[in-house]
């Protein structure tokens, strides 16, 4: 029989995510604006994955502060400005007649979210792959994201603002120039939010067969370790489902993911916002 440990475990994610989904979908029907409800769901997430570390984490030695808080608070605050200048340079382009009227808008909802999330997802796998295995520009853009000393909810907002760009770009910038409503652009923007911080989280939740659609925290920790053999794979931000097509889904049997995370630079790359703001200009080799 399971101990109320394990049940709980196996409910966490799909418990949020359902929750999470729900309330975007309802929103409008209850009267709920839903730039509110997205922020709300992001609070809300956070908080409760907050408490779940502490009551369920996946390492005890993550709980404890790197020095990593305030660069990924200054990180989280450029993240959500990046993203609300390239919603609004979209929203631009699109008031100037570059918005189509190729989406499926008579689709029910479920069936909008799961065509935008693939179509997403190919395009951010596409040039998360090349910044791992090619490296250039596109790799220091990334690096910042693979410097966090340990996993827990706020480093998934740990990445450069150009990255921050380029993955605005590739992911649901096609999906508003093809005509995606506003409904359907929530239900996709609350999936990833909440997802994101599930996926880096210190929390022990075990995902069973899921592990081969979602990208969660099983195995996206095999992507931030310092094994290049191990972190280039799993490339899936939000779902598994191109590294299952592409044969990039690695998860190695008989061993826990490492302890200590990080990336080949890990020896010299700065630790503070603001320098690694400017690293991307002052590479070393």
């Amino acid at each position: 029989m399971r101990t109320l440990r394990q049940q709980t475990r196996e409910a966490v994610y799909p418990m949020m995510m359902w929750v999470t989904l729900l309330t975007a979908r309802f929103a409008p029907d209850w009267g709920w604006r839903l730039d509110a409800t997205l922020a709300g769901l992001q609070v809300g997430a956070s908080l409760l994955i907050l408490v779940l570390e502490w009551l369920l984490p996946y390492r005890k030695a993550w709980l404890r502060s790197r020095g990593d808080v305030a660069t990924d608070l200054a990180f989280l605050a450029s993240t959500v400005v990046t993203f609300e200048v390239m919603r609004g340079l979209v929203q631009l382009l699109a008031a100037a007649g570059l918005r189509a009227q190729a989406w499926p808008s008579q689709w029910p909802l479920p069936g909008q979210l799961v065509l935008a999330l693939l179509m997403l997802e190919f395009g951010n796998y596409a040039v998360h792959r090349w910044q791992h295995e090619r490296g250039g520009w596109l790799w220091r853009l990334h690096a910042s994201h693979h410097s966090v000393p340990r996993m827990y909810w706020l480093n998934s907002a740990r990445n450069h603002p150009l990255d921050v760009a380029l993955a605005a770009l590739t992911g649901v910038t096609p999906l508003i120039i093809l005509g995606i409503g506003e409904h359907a652009l929530a239900l996709v923007l609350a999936f990833q939010g909440t997802h994101g911080l599930l996926q880096h989280s210190n929390v022990d939740v075990r995902l069973g067969p899921l592990n081969w659609v979602v990208s969660g925290p099983e195995v996206h920790r095999w992507h931030h370790s310092r094994d290049v053999a191990e972190s280039n794979a799993n490339y899936g931000q939000l779902l598994l489902v191109w590294d299952v097509v592409f044969g990039t889904r690695k998860v190695p049997t008989g061993k826990e993911p490492p302890a200590e995370t990080g990336m080949a630079e890990s020896a010299w790359f700065p630790q503070g916002f603001w320098q690694q703001l400017a690293v991307v200009w002052r590479w070393r080799g």
